[in-house]
């Protein structure tokens, strides 16, 4: 079975679980350009954009890990 990379957006409230919850599977963030680079347990995140809220300064992120 080949893997493949999956990707997910997030806000920021949402952010923080998703990354607690890939690090609970195993995962590790690492500084990498590409998700082609990616190895088997690594994920990327990446800011696409940031906009003003009335609450803030709000961003969106990008989630990229490899799955089996």
């Amino acid at each position: 079975m080949r893997s493949h990379i999956k990707i997910e957006n997030y806000d920021e409230a949402g952010l923080f679980k998703a990354e607690s919850d890939l690090q609970e599977q195993g995962y590790r963030l690492v500084r990498k350009q590409s998700e082609k680079d990616l190895l088997p347990g690594e994920y990327i995140r990446q800011e696409f954009s940031r906009f003003l809220h009335s609450s803030g300064d709000q961003g969106r992120w990008t989630l990229r890990w490899r799955v089996n």
